[in-house]
């Protein structure tokens, strides 16, 4: 079992669903239940590991992202990120070193490595990872 702070922590879970989705056989189901299962072990394991982030601070950091992709889709030609996830996610300061007296962290998208603009019409194209 791969551990969740590995990049690819989800790749058994993406071949178990690709199983499943390809054969639909009870096989194959069973197989993505006991993967997400792993993953879920995993995640609670080092959940406890870690500070817990309170809720309106995780809706504050979720309103920062969402801003910051709204601003990038607004602009001509948008700007598709193709890439957003945690480790592109940057903040202002370290969450162990917030004050809920002071400013609070601020994030910000980054890694624009497999960014595109976009020109003219598109249509919805699915990238999949290996």
């Amino acid at each position: 079992r791969s551990s969740s702070s590995s990049p690819s922590f989800l790749s058994p879970v993406v071949a178990a669903m690709k199983k499943f989705y390809e054969q639909g056989t009870r096989e194959a189901e069973m197989a993505a239940d006991k993967a997400i299962g792993e993953l879920f072990d995993d995640y609670e394991a080092n959940l406890k590991q870690v500070d817990v982030i309170d809720w309106p601070l995780r809706l504050k950091l979720a309103t920062d992202i969402a801003l910051g992709m709204a601003h990038l889709h607004s602009i001509h030609p948008p700007v598709i990120h193709r890439d957003l996830k945690t480790p592109n996610i940057f903040l202002t300061q370290r969450l162990q070193e917030f004050d809920q007296d002071f400013r609070s962290p601020l994030a910000k998208v980054g890694d624009f490595g497999l960014s595109a603009r976009m020109f003219g019409l598109t249509t919805m194209k699915v990238v999949k990872h290996r």
